[in-house]
């Protein structure tokens, strides 16, 4: 898995080269936003930013790193796997009506 910002989007890629663009939104609209992704404690050995903290997916139950200056309070957070999954699934859902 790996994530990288290009331009004004993140973008998740998954060990197959699967890629799924994300846009980034202001502070306001992310607090209205379904989940905040987080990265998994395995992803790093020390804090990836310096106000740091760590957490628990709110769907599978592993440690996430997240930040308490940047990270939106109101959704939940949920690690880059399981937001993977979740996107992967929503696409699916798209083609078939397509």
């Amino acid at each position: 898995m790996s994530i990288k910002i290009v331009k004004d989007n993140i973008v998740l890629t998954n060990p197959e080269g699967k890629s799924i663009s994300i846009p980034m939104k202001s502070a306001e609209e992310c607090e209205k936003a379904s989940f905040v992704v987080c990265a998994p404690l395995e992803w790093h050995d020390e804090p990836p930013f310096k106000a740091s903290v760590t957490g628990t997916c709110s769907v599978c139950g592993k440690g996430i790193w997240y930040s308490t200056l940047t990270t939106p309070k109101t959704p939940p957070k949920i690690c880059a796997y399981c937001a993977v999954n979740k996107l992967e699934t929503a696409a699916a859902e798209i083609t078939k009506t397509e």
